[in-house]
């Protein structure tokens, strides 16, 4: 089932759950609230899980009829269709018409509800595992890939492999400690064990290589107690298979105009950044805010434990010292391209940070630093972000800063603009 996703009314999921102990009175299982904008809204709740979300009804007659409509529906597995959109996956539940399977027509269909964004089918799948597992798979399948004869073969036939590896690697350093020869045994016939009792079905097999070398390489560590024996690294690698990753963290290559105070930022080459939907934004440095932002929408998670985490820089948001003018075009540029990816997320919502180096007065940094933050507030609004996209703008001062006084580059680089996700 699939249909798209078309401009709604509907609010960020935060604000759902915030009221989720309102619940109704006439219809267990919902919610229902007033906003501040005026609007009436409802969900549809599974303990505190919103389900689906309601769009807003100008009065709480009408919103009594979304309800009564979601009571209608909610039960057809035809009335449902799932959505992606930007790597999010959302459950929608439509009216309407006779009940029969939804057309895309919204002529015919009327869209009564959709669930917050989850990232797979299977949260989705899980989110309707309170009204039966088959009802939930039939509404939301979730593949299960079948197992052939050929597969059983070829786990098989890997598990020789793999057994065959792990005999070698040990064999090659047993002059130096035999346990590992030891554990070599022991997993070979593991393997082969396994490879019987389940059909060869080993996919999981690339898992348990490294953790047999990690307990090959412990043993290993443990019987060396004189230091006499030596393994050169070089040679491990070239006399067996293994083959070493090494994850090198970008290293930002910094100049500072002595005259400006400007920060140039090396933050890699330029390239496009697909949004979705037909949208993109185009010469974005690979390691720069904007890839930050949407790589940590698709894949990151909120740590609401550690609330200093998660805070990325905007390199090219910069000002004119003791002012809230940017010293850059480059800064207006982010920000429009910061607006387009919350319109494009809009689910997705900001908290912005404002700060300064430790030089001057510490209670005149802090006033600065909130007026440049809710200066970028403004400005977001402006190039299309929703006013409730940014959950708070404020300026630390100096309180953050790291360099000390007569550090020229460090100090250019605490004088800053930050931001992290709230919500999404």
């Amino acid at each position: 089932m699939s249909t798209t996703i078309v401009q709604d009314d509907y609010l960020i999921c935060s604000e759902y759950k915030e009221q989720i102990n309102n619940k109704s009175n006439d219809h267990p299982g919902f919610i229902t609230f007033q906003h501040q904008n005026g609007n009436h809204y409802f969900a549809w709740i599974n303990g505190d899980e919103i389900v689906l979300r309601s769009e807003a009804y100008p009065d709480a007659d009408k919103m009594e009829r979304g309800i009564k409509a979601i009571l209608k529906n909610c039960d057809l597995v035809e009335r449902y269709s799932i959505v992606e959109e930007n790597g999010a996956h959302l459950l929608l539940l439509w009216g309407g018409g006779n009940h029969q399977q939804h057309s895309g027509n919204r002529n015919e269909h009327s869209e009564i509800g959709r669930s917050c964004p989850h990232k797979t089918k299977e949260d989705l799948n899980a989110l309707l595992q309170f009204k039966g597992n088959d009802f939930a798979n039939e509404v939301v399948p979730i593949n299960t890939p079948t197992i052939s004869k050929t597969t059983e073969t070829a786990g098989l036939a890997t598990a020789a492999v793999a057994a065959s590896f792990i005999d070698n690697t040990a064999t090659k350093i047993s002059s130096v400690a035999s346990p590992v020869k030891e554990t070599s045994a022991d997993a070979t016939s593991f393997i082969e064990n396994t490879a019987a009792t389940t059909g060869g079905n080993l996919g999981w097999l690339k898992w348990l290589l490294p953790l047999a070398l990690l307990v090959g390489a412990f043993l290993l560590w443990k019987s060396c107690n004189n230091k006499e024996t030596v393994i050169a690294v070089d040679d491990l690698k070239k006399d067996t298979t293994i083959k070493v990753n090494v994850v090198t963290p970008t290293v930002q290559k910094v100049t500072v105009d002595t005259t400006t105070g400007v920060v140039n930022y090396d933050l890699g080459a330029a390239e496009d950044l697909d949004l979705g939907s037909g949208v993109k934004l185009t010469g974005i440095a690979k390691d720069g805010f904007e890839n930050t932002l949407v790589n940590f929408i698709k894949t990151g998670k909120i740590d609401t434990v550690d609330k200093k985490l998660n805070w990325f820089n905007l390199h090219d948001v910069q000002f004119i010292s003791g002012k809230t003018e940017y010293a850059t075009a480059k800064a207006l540029v982010q920000i429009k391209n910061v607006a387009t990816v919350l319109k494009t997320y809009p689910n997705v919502v900001l908290k912005l940070g404002g700060y300064t180096d430790i030089s001057g007065d510490a209670a005149k940094n802090i006033d600065l630093s909130d007026r440049r933050a809710k200066q970028v507030m403004k400005d977001l609004i402006a190039n299309g972000a929703k006013a409730n996209q940014i959950k708070e703008a404020k300026g630390y001062g100096s309180e953050f800063a790291e360099a000390k006084i007569g550090d020229k580059e460090g100090m250019a680089r605490d004088r800053k603009t930050a931001a992290k996700v709230a919500a999404m």
